[in-house]
């Protein structure tokens, strides 16, 4: 088929050329519409998060990717869970809420 036939499109003639337009065009919008990016950016890791498709059973987390999941099964805090290993509470775990579930601190729990 020639160059010039109706049934190819432009981008179809020089595929590399267009590829690197689209890209240049959609990283220009991205750093013109932080907000809007940040803001697709949150809404699709609660919705990663509330399919509960990759939980850690173990810490009863729920992360947004198996790339997520895969780092905090390495984390020494997951480790030591496995293990069985007790960890020592302080102030700043209760102020951040971290054992808001199962702890009570000065009777109301901390969240």
């Amino acid at each position: 088929m020639a160059a010039n036939d109706s049934s190819f499109g432009w981008h179809e003639l020089d595929l590399v050329g267009y590829r690197a337009r689209v890209t240049k065009q959609k990283r220009a919008w991205s750093s013109k519409n932080e907000d809007k990016v940040l803001k697709i950016a949150a809404k699709v890791r609660s919705k990663a998060k509330a399919s509960q498709r990759f939980a850690c059973a173990t810490c009863k987390m729920n992360l947004q990717s198996q790339s997520a999941l895969d780092k905090h099964c390495q984390t020494q805090d997951y480790i030591d869970r496995v293990a069985g290993v007790q960890k020592q509470l302080d102030f700043n775990a209760f102020r951040n809420g971290i054992y808001a579930e199962t702890v009570e601190y000065k009777g109301v729990f901390a969240v």
